[in-house]
Formats: structure tokens, C-alpha cells, sequence
């Protein structure tokens, strides 16, 4: 069981529960141990324990049942990131919020995903590229492609937080594209994507990282204008006034 501490230096019950449960490598659907067991274990109180399954089921790790045995529903941190997530509203404010955490991360840890990238891996990311230019040029939806181009640059690195966080930000920008559908540029936003692949499959490092960079920042200018009365300009010097989540 490994140590998870608070800032003041006392161990969270709840976060001790996980470690636990997650040793005991119970199978989603699996029944929880009893309260009085999960007490003897953890040594602390029945209401202690209680209070703590009460988080874990707001949490989603845990489902409370009348009249039945609490079910672990499994956690990992991809899940947890993604059910974190869900939790805000589809908002302009919260698709930028993410967006911000996207880019800090992605242009953080690119260099190290292009180290343990494989040439299938890079060819691969080219092929979406291409497929996502094509689509745009068709008049065409290209957002699974999206997706699964942002997925492959990092999936090499196995960080299922990452994983998570993109999860939910398409998740938080399907509901949001429902109710405020975005008006798109496809094809400069597609060939972006091309350009950053390219520069991945040269083992271009620093070429690669301006290219996501300025990916971001054009984002970034296309949704604040999502937030404010005036349209700002696009990293292609554009004038756009709506939110495209490439």
C-alpha cells in the first residue's frame, strides 16, 4: 500500500481505501469487503469508514445499493480525470480552461513522446494528418480524426491522466458543439496538423513543439473571441470569431 499524504501530513482515509481495494485487485462489479472488515483493515471507526465510502461513491469508484453490498466500480486516473471533468458545464470558459491545460502539457511533454515514438508510430500520425487535410478539403467532419491524431502524439508515453484529460475534453466539447455548433476553418486547422506531424516524423524537436505551440495559440485567440463582444485573429492572421476545438 503505498502513502498518499495531505498537505498537513494526514493520510486520507479515502485515498488509503483505493489502495487497498485497488491491491485486493477486485474486478469491476466485484462486491466491497464489509464495513466492520474495511474498519479492521484500515483501523479506524465504522462511521469513519462510512464517511469514507460516501466520497468514493461521489467519486465513482464505489455504487451503493439498498439493501446490498457496496460495488467497486474500478478507478484509474484516466477515469478519475475524465469523471473530474465532468462535472463542468459546457461552457466556452471551460472548454479554455482545458484548452490551457492541454497546451501546457502537450508542448511540456512532446519532446519526450517523440523519443519513445517508434517509425510505425510517426507513420501512423502522418496517415491521420493527411486523412484529416483530405476530409477538410471534401467539405467534410474530420473530429474523430482530431481526436485520434492528439491521442497518438502521447500514446507512446502511457500517461493515462493525459489520456483522461483529452477524454474529457471531447466529451465537455461534444455537449458544448450540440448546443453552440462551431463555425470552422477546416482546411488551415487540418493542414496545421499536418505541419506538426511532419516535423514529428523528421525528428524535428524544436520544429515540432513551435508547430503545436502556434496550433494552441490559434485556438486560443479563436475561443476568447468565444468570450468577448470582438473577434480576435487567428495564429494565420484571419479574422474568426468562433471556437474550433483543433
Amino acid at each position: 500500500m503505498s502513502d498518499k499524504w495531505t498537505p498537513n501530513g494526514r493520510q486520507d482515509l479515502h485515498l488509503r481505501m483505493i489502495d487497498y481495494l485497488d491491491g485486493e485487485n477486485l474486478k469491476p462489479g466485484a462486491h466491497l469487503p464489509g464495513e466492520i472488515d474495511l474498519a479492521k483493515e484500515m483501523q479506524v471507526s465504522r462511521s469513519q469508514i462510512r464517511e469514507a465510502l460516501r466520497m468514493l461513491e461521489a467519486l465513482g469508484v464505489v455504487k451503493t445499493r439498498q439493501g446490498a453490498r457496496r460495488i467497486w466500480l474500478g478507478f484509474t486516473t484516466s477515469a478519475f480525470a475524465h469523471q473530474l471533468v465532468a462535472v463542468l458545464k459546457p461552457t466556452a470558459r471551460s472548454l479554455t480552461d482545458l484548452l490551457d491545460i492541454r497546451q501546457a502539457l502537450e508542448t511540456s511533454m512532446l519532446p519526450r513522446a517523440m523519443t519513445v515514438m517508434n517509425a510505425n508510430d510517426k507513420d501512423l500520425l502522418e496517415q491521420v494528418a493527411v486523412q484529416m487535410v483530405e476530409l477538410a478539403q471534401a467539405g467534410e467532419s474530420f473530429t474523430d480524426y482530431d481526436e485520434e491524431f492528439h491521442r497518438l502524439i502521447f500514446a507512446s508515453l502511457g500517461n493515462e491522466l493525459l489520456n483522461g484529460l483529452h477524454a474529457a475534453f471531447w466529451s465537455v466539447y461534444g455537449a458544448y458543439a450540440k448546443t453552440d455548433p462551431p463555425e470552422e476553418r477546416p482546411v488551415p486547422v487540418a493542414m496545421m496538423h499536418l505541419r506538426i506531424a511532419q516535423a514529428v516524423q523528421a525528428g524535428d524537436t524544436k520544429r515540432a513543439v513551435h508547430e503545436l505551440d502556434a496550433h494552441y495559440y490559434g485556438i486560443r485567440t479563436r475561443t476568447s473571441s468565444r468570450l468577448s463582444p470582438t473577434s480576435s485573429e487567428s495564429a494565420d492572421g484571419s479574422s474568426e470569431s468562433t471556437f474550433t476545438p483543433q
